[in-house]
C-alpha cells in the first residue's frame, strides 16, 4: 500500500481476490478481518490502530461470485509508523484462510 498521511481520509478501494490460478474466488457468505498494528520485529503484540471488517460493513461485498469486495473510505488519524496487516477471510463453514500481507508507513501531516 501506498504511504498515507496521518489525519488523511484512505479512498474507498475495490479489491478482487483470485486464486492462484488467477481465477476470482467466490466469496458468497464470507467474513473479512483487515487490522493492522504498528510493525514489530518478531511476535507483534502491539494493539490494533485501525481496521477494515465485515462485521461493521468497513468492508462490503461488491460482486460475491467475482470476488469482489470494497474496503470503504475511512479517516486513519494515527502515529506515524510502519504498519502491518494480514488479510484474513472466514469461509461460510468456518475456515480462515490469510490472503495477503500488507505494509503501509503513514506520514506525519504537515498542514493543520
Amino acid at each position: 500500500m501506498k504511504d498515507h498521511v496521518s489525519g488523511d481520509t484512505f479512498k474507498e478501494k475495490i479489491i478482487t481476490l483470485k486464486n492462484d490460478n488467477d481465477t476470482p474466488i467466490d466469496i458468497t457468505d464470507c467474513t473479512f478481518l483487515f487490522e493492522f498494528r504498528k510493525a514489530k520485529i518478531g511476535l507483534n503484540d502491539n494493539p490494533v490502530s485501525f481496521f477494515w471488517s465485515s462485521s461493521d460493513n468497513s468492508i462490503e461485498i461488491v460482486d460475491a461470485e467475482n470476488g469482489q469486495l470494497k474496503l470503504n473510505k475511512q479517516n486513519i488519524s494515527v502515529d506515524p509508523s510502519d504498519y502491518v496487516s494480514d488479510f484474513q477471510i472466514t469461509y461460510a463453514n468456518e475456515d480462515v484462510e490469510t490472503l495477503f500481507n500488507a505494509k503501509i508507513r503513514v506520514i506525519q501531516s504537515i498542514s493543520g
